[in-house]
């Protein structure tokens, strides 16, 4: 799962932090990447960064099922982007869960070639295989998409 910092302000953590002990964890073998913290330039530009190595560490060998991505509009978008494109790149599906109600105004004020970009981040293979894989991942539990 692909969230901010446990500790930084703001409503992704603490939905994130609801799932962190949940039986959700219990049950799946969950790994949480942190790609923001709170603090200046330089923490936040290093958390992203260690965040991306680390994704691609887990893309290339542990190869999860599927990504759950938490994300924003604004900063926190551009910064899951990279992670979208590199697990669509492994072809693991993604699950991008956008939060913030002002998205549609954030994208509503793009230029058609950022529009493009953000259009792109949906990859087809999550579009066409996101349900079966879902379905696949929770066999024996009830599942309503």
């Amino acid at each position: 799962m692909v969230v901010p910092s446990f500790t930084a302000k703001g409503g992704i953590t603490s939905v994130v932090n609801g799932y962190r002990n949940s039986q959700l964890t219990e049950d799946y073998d969950v790994r949480f990447i942190e790609t923001y913290c709170d603090g200046s330039v330089i923490q936040k530009t290093s958390k992203a960064l260690s965040a991306y190595l680390k994704f691609i560490y887990t893309a290339l060998f542990w190869k999860p099922n599927l990504v759950h991505v938490h994300s924003s509009f604004g900063g926190s978008f551009y910064r899951k982007a990279l992670i979208i494109e590199i697990a669509s790149l492994s072809k693991i599906p993604v699950v991008n869960h956008v939060h913030g109600a002002d998205f549609d105004e954030f994208y509503r004020k793009k230029s058609q070639k950022k529009k493009k970009t953000i259009n792109a981040l949906e990859p087809s293979h999550c579009q066409k295989n996101g349900r079966r894989i879902l379905q696949k991942l929770c066999q024996n539990r009830q599942l309503e998409l």
